[in-house]
């Protein structure tokens, strides 16, 4: 578990910062794409396709710290009708539930990058599409084992008796 604990550490600053990275990059890019357009006139072509990749990385990767922190969209029916002592079970099976999920998105989200990669598409400029749609398993293999994480300190809470 302690494993577990430094590289769930680790992931956080770099998790924290391509956050950072990518939403400042956004900003600036749609900043200087409006301001050129209503200015001068002129305009980057490249800049709406690297904006829509912003936004796919953007989303994935506040997907996985919103996971992370336990902060993600759930729909929790079963837990009000349960004592507080069996919410930590509760949360172990939704969480186990949810890794699954996350790991079978991810497997065929895989799969789709690697035929992507065998069909040669480009996107922005020369580079291949592969490389962007890349974030896609990442950070569903990343939400799995944030959500096995969750699971396990679930478990040893539900051990000791306490409240999730």
């Amino acid at each position: 578990m302690r494993i577990l604990r430094k590289l769930d550490e680790a992931l956080r600053y770099v998790e924290d910062g391509i956050l950072a990275i990518l939403l400042g990059g956004m900003i600036l890019l749609a900043a200087l794409q409006i301001g050129l357009r209503n200015f001068a006139d002129t305009g980057f072509i490249w800049a709406g396709p690297v904006l829509r990749i912003l936004v796919l990385w953007l989303g994935l990767v506040g997907a996985v710290v919103a996971t992370r922190d336990d902060r993600h969209i759930n729909i929790d029916v079963l837990s009000r009708f349960v004592s507080d002592r069996w919410h930590a079970a509760v949360k172990v099976l939704t969480d186990v539930f949810a890794a699954f999920v996350c790991g079978l998105v991810s497997w065929y989200s895989y799969e789709f990058v690697v035929g992507e990669a065998e069909y040669g598409l480009t996107g922005v400029g020369d580079l291949p599409v592969w490389i962007f749609q890349s974030v896609i398993p990442a950070a569903f293999i990343l939400m799995s084992f944030r959500f096995t994480v969750h699971a396990l300190a679930n478990l040893a809470r539900f051990v000791r008796g306490e409240t999730a």
